[in-house]
């Protein structure tokens, strides 16, 4: 399974940061369509706390990061 997650900054232009992300995940489920993910832009410890429920909830063998200015790195 591939899992996929946002990291932003609140002081960066959130809503360009949402399209983006929304562009890049789009392009990853139509490439992986059974790809799940962390819906929310983590900004913070409490969104990376439930980004981390979350995975622990739904294991995946690769993680792909969404992150400002928009790159993917492999974490796995």
């Amino acid at each position: 399974m591939i899992g996929y997650l946002a990291l932003a900054r609140e002081t960066f232009d959130v809503e360009f940061a949402e399209s983006k992300f929304s562009n890049a995940k789009s392009l990853l489920l139509s490439l992986s369509p059974s790809a799940i993910g962390f819906n929310e832009l983590i900004t913070n410890d409490e969104d990376a706390s439930k980004a981390l429920t979350f995975f622990k909830s739904n294991p995946c063998d690769k993680i792909f990061p969404f992150k400002q200015p928009l790159q993917t790195l492999n974490f796995s």
